[in-house]
């Protein structure tokens, strides 16, 4: 078998084909073009734990929630810079404990941050900080916004936040997942539970 972090780190070449075991599910299931994504990472967590895994609907997979236990086969993929796993096959093994996030600096983790590669498709909490930018994309509003330290908080799960944002909001502490995508890491809150408002 093969670890995320032997993938993380650089130790598979691109498409070859691996399998991890006893992952645990951080991020559930949303559709992706003609794919569903979810995200993983090592129980053991720190960096370079996490993992973005995309199936087809040819492969069958169980209903999945926070903090299951699965075991991933397919090939590894660098998509647009982001590491994933093309699934060929997801199992449940069991349920388990939903793991809690790794505090990082928000400057850290923000698109070119000396972290942001270790902490991609990672579980992390950033503290204190601020809105500073309600529409970091201008006139194209994507539902993101710019907080302390210019890390980009993004939709891709829903929360209520996201319909109210202003600048200038404080928050005691955002939990999300990393991704990448359209050239800028950005953490990915997983409901209003992983947001504290001041």
């Amino acid at each position: 078998g093969t670890t995320i972090k032997d993938i993380q780190q650089g130790s598979v070449t691109e498409g070859s084909n691996v399998t991890f075991t006893g992952a645990s599910v951080t991020g559930l299931t949303f559709p992706t073009s003609n794919l569903t994504g979810f995200f993983v990472q090592d129980p053991a967590g720190g960096e370079y734990s996490g993992m973005y895994v995309v199936y087809p609907a040819t492969v069958t997979v169980d209903a999945l929630a926070l903090g299951d236990i699965v075991d991933v086969s397919g090939q590894y993929v660098e998509y647009y810079d982001m590491s994933e796993i093309k699934a060929t096959s997801v199992t449940r093994k069991s349920s388990g404990t939903p793991l809690a996030p790794i505090t990082v600096s928000a400057a850290d983790i923000a698109t070119g941050g000396p972290k942001a590669e270790a902490y991609e498709s990672v579980l992390v909490k950033v503290e204190n900080v601020e809105t500073i930018s309600a529409n970091p994309d201008g006139a194209k509003d994507y539902g993101e916004v710019q907080v302390t330290g210019n890390l980009r908080v993004d939709d891709l799960y829903d929360y209520d936040y996201a319909a109210t944002r202003n600048v200038g909001d404080q928050f005691n502490y955002i939990i999300g997942i990393l991704n990448y995508g359209f050239e800028n890491t950005k953490l990915e809150p997983r409901g209003n539970d992983d947001l504290s408002k001041k």
